[in-house]
């Protein structure tokens, strides 16, 4: 019988399904497209996207200046990443600050990331 941690290391060393790739995949252009929709987010949080890693630095890019309306669609796109919206913050709420054209990117990043748009 395997003990708990052989089972974890099990789970950490397989390879992921074809599934949970797509998903991976779908989840990073969907933050990728928001963050590509306004010139000041691409510049200020594109270089805490880790592409080869598959990683973002959601720290270093919150600690940057940003507008009430960006900010907000970063929440969104945290939110897409994590697949839940971040703790005591309510994208929904925040997004109604953002112009025009950030929430036609999250509408676009959504339907990226839930696998009708590409």
């Amino acid at each position: 019988m395997l003990d708990q941690n052989q089972n974890q290391n099990n789970f950490r060393n397989r390879r992921p399904s074809v599934a949970e790739e797509l998903e991976d995949v779908l989840t990073f252009s969907a933050v990728l497209e928001l963050f590509d929709a306004d010139d000041d987010l691409k510049t200020k949080a594109r270089p805490h996207v880790y592409a080869e890693k598959r990683w973002i630095d959601w720290q270093a890019i919150f600690t940057q200046d940003f507008t009430s309306g960006q900010r907000a669609a970063l929440l969104w796109a945290k939110s897409i990443w994590l697949d839940c919206k971040p703790a005591k913050v309510d994208p929904f709420k925040r997004g109604l600050k953002m112009a025009k054209h950030l929430r036609v990117a999250v509408l676009k990043a959504l339907a990226i990331r839930w696998g009708l748009a590409s």
